[in-house]
């Protein structure tokens, strides 16, 4: 038996053959071609983009309404990338002056795009790379006629060094089934891994000389991506196969059990109320509130529906969605809007924000919305209108200083003001919080602890920025850990000034929708999270297992521990105990 070993995306156990993908395009080899043959050479390649553009707005066509909005903006940015005329330009003027075969030249083009992009410091650049590739493979494939075929992958593992958001989507919508997912290239953040998240695909990623195996020979492997285990096992003995075809026995009973917590209170055994709220990205995403039926919105992202805009979205047209979604949930449900975060790798194509050496650090955010009032204070005011109708929170993101609480607050206010001139109700007592996601303010948490209503901890941001790592390079992956001893200190030592303060606090990144997280916090005093709402069974039934007023002895043991491994083995234990 053979155990390969990696880092878990997303939990579940599988049994089934594993099939590599078979990269399907030939070996692009260079010709060249007389000045007769330019024109003829040059719409091949046009033939060959119309054909790709068709195809890719096929795929969005179809798959409007299966996967989340979100998720499809991969293959938008795919489609603006064929209509890139510098892009486009370049391959044209490269068969025009070199006069050698499209194949080749776009093969030379994408290189150069791909080689400048993985040079640039900013990690949400270096991705950027992956998609011209994506693009460029497609283009090829279309000049050499070659289809791609994956129905070999239906019921299987997928093993690949590296895996492109838009061949998931293609699967997906395909009706391919992939049971699980295996890959070289690391990044939990990276948009592969969140597609496989939202697709609920069980998935390793960073297993080592994948292309040494040959997958075909083998029967089934076993897949195990909880948390206590993350492995592929190759080979399996008789006696292993046993045990795992028990477990998926009781994960289906498990699973069973799962649908029956949709609706009902999350409750420790000690009858402790814990909130398990969602977050979401705008009105399309209804349909899972009322699917796994979350105690409320702990986040609801709000760029998104600037970037789905052609232009600053109004203030009527702000309020109809901030209303839609509160009426949804119901007046006894709070829904959360954080205020616009857009800057870095989130772009508007109507705005433009200055260039800049490190846009993660740079202007984006609330301070995208200080510099721009107007545009702040039209948000804010669509905000209050809808308050007059549901139970809305207002959270303003990457908030660093008490100074960025007051200058909010202060527009805020002026946005009341309007209001009240107008004769337009709102609700004039609305919560305000802020994210705590930069270790600056959270080092200053009880200074501002009664400047605002809430906190809610970003653990993707804080970690990337107490850690000082990008949390999209794969060069640094291995030092981006939500687990470290100083991430989970920080959030201790906020948690422990807005207990004593009388504050709430949430938990809405990553961390709130792990069972290893979640039981971190939940020692840590924290009792409201947000996540994905289809993780919220599953913490929900974690939560009943556990006895709240027994956790101080493991809030110790994780604040003395000294290293990532240890805090994880802690928290490991503790589940395998109770679960």
């Amino acid at each position: 038996m053979i155990k390969l070993k990696g880092n878990s995306i997303f939990e579940g156990v599988i049994i089934a053959k594993a099939r590599m993908i078979k990269r399907e395009i030939k070996e692009i080899k260079i010709h060249s071609i007389s000045s007769e043959e330019i024109e003829y050479e040059i719409i091949r390649f046009e033939t060959a983009l119309d054909n790709v553009k068709n195809d890719l707005k096929h795929l969005i066509d179809s798959l409007n309404g299966k996967v989340k909005k979100a998720d499809l903006k991969i293959l938008n940015a795919h489609k603006m990338m064929l209509e890139d005329p510098v892009f486009l330009s370049d391959i044209t003027t490269k068969i025009r002056i070199e006069k050698i075969n499209a194949e080749k030249v776009i093969d030379l083009v994408v290189k150069k795009y791909a080689g400048m992009f993985r040079s640039l410091s900013d990690a949400t650049y270096r991705q950027r790379a992956i998609d011209v590739e994506d693009v460029g493979e497609k283009l090829i494939l279309a000049l050499q006629g070659e289809k791609k075929n994956y129905k070999y992958l239906n019921n299987k593992i997928l093993i690949t060094k590296d895996l492109k958001p838009s061949d998931i989507l293609r699967y997906h919508n395909e009706g391919i089934k992939i049971l699980g997912i295996v890959t070289e290239i690391a990044g939990e953040t990276s948009h592969s891994a969140i597609l496989a998240k939202t697709l609920g695909i069980p998935t390793l990623m960073e297993v080592k000389n994948l292309d040494s195996y040959n997958w075909e020979k083998y029967g089934d492997v076993i897949l195990d991506t909880r948390g206590t285990s993350e492995h592929l096992l190759i080979n399996p003995d008789t006696e292993i196969k046993k045990w795992y075809i028990k477990e998926l026995e009781e994960l289906k009973l498990k699973n069973e059990l799962l649908k029956k917590l949709i609706g009902k209170p999350a409750k420790t055994k000690d009858n402790k109320r814990i909130f398990l709220n969602a977050n979401i990205g705008g009105v399309a995403e209804i349909e899972e509130i009322n699917k796994y039926k979350p105690d409320g919105v702990g986040l609801l992202r709000t760029e998104f529906l600037y970037m789905d805009s052609n232009d600053f979205p109004t203030e009527d047209e702000q309020f109809e969605i901030y209303k839609k979604i509160s009426e949804e949930l119901g007046k006894d449900k709070y829904l959360t809007v954080r205020t616009l975060d857009i800057g870095a790798d989130k772009k508007l194509k109507y705005f433009t924000i200055p260039e800049e050496e490190n846009p993660a650090l740079g202007l984006r955010a609330i301070r995208i919305s200080l510099k721009y009032k107007d545009i702040f204070k039209t948000q804010l005011k669509a905000i209050l209108r809808a308050s007059n109708y549901g139970n809305i929170k207002i959270m303003y993101p990457m908030i660093a200083s008490l100074d960025e609480i007051l200058a909010a607050n202060t527009i805020l206010e002026e946005a009341k003001l309007e209001l009240r001139n107008a004769k337009i109700g709102f609700d004039d007592n609305i919560k305000v919080g802020i994210m705590i996601e930069i270790p600056s303010i959270a080092i200053l948490a009880d200074f501002i602890v009664n400047e605002v209503d809430f906190f809610s901890v970003g653990t993707n941001d804080l970690t990337q920025y107490l850690l000082a790592a990008d949390r999209l390079s794969h060069e640094v992956a291995n030092v981006y850990t939500n687990y470290h001893p100083a991430v989970l200190r920080i959030i201790n030592s906020v948690a422990e000034i807005a207990i004593k303060n009388g504050k709430k606090i949430s938990i809405c990144g990553e961390m709130g929708g792990e069972s290893m997280g979640v039981l971190a916090f939940l020692s840590f005093g924290i009792t409201e999270f947000s996540m994905l709402p289809s993780l919220i069974p599953k913490v929900k039934m974690l939560i009943q297992n556990i006895d709240e007023k027994a956790l101080k002895g493991l809030k110790e043991k994780l604040l003395s521990s000294m290293t990532t491994e240890e805090i994880k083995r802690n928290l490991n234990d503790y589940i395998l105990g109770v679960m």
